[in-house]
């Protein structure tokens, strides 16, 4: 979900529920109208889950959200140490 929050084009415009849920469930576009609403469920806990961490913000007078500032450098610290080996962030951390 953070390689969807730290693409360039969802840093710098905002996402809603519906992208994140096409994002992370591919399938949601041909599940039958209870899943969807399942799916949509999950997606709506999850974003919850990430504006209670202060990771995102819901932009004002819209059904959309926008990564924050915190937001952002979680996502690239943590995209970054998901990048290097185990060997090399111990010998960071040492």
């Amino acid at each position: 979900m953070l390689m969807f929050l730290s693409k360039g084009e969802n840093a710098i415009n905002e996402f809603s529920n519906h992208d994140l849920r096409k994002w992370l469930y591919r399938e949601s576009e041909q599940a039958g109208e209870n899943q969807q609403k399942k799916y949509s469920g999950c997606t709506t806990r999850q974003l919850k889950l990430l504006r209670a961490h202060g990771l995102i913000r819901k932009v004002p007078r819209a059904n959309r959200s926008v990564l924050t500032e915190k937001g952002r450098k979680f996502s690239c610290s943590l995209m970054t140490a998901s990048a290097l080996d185990i060997k090399t962030l111990t010998e960071m951390a040492a």
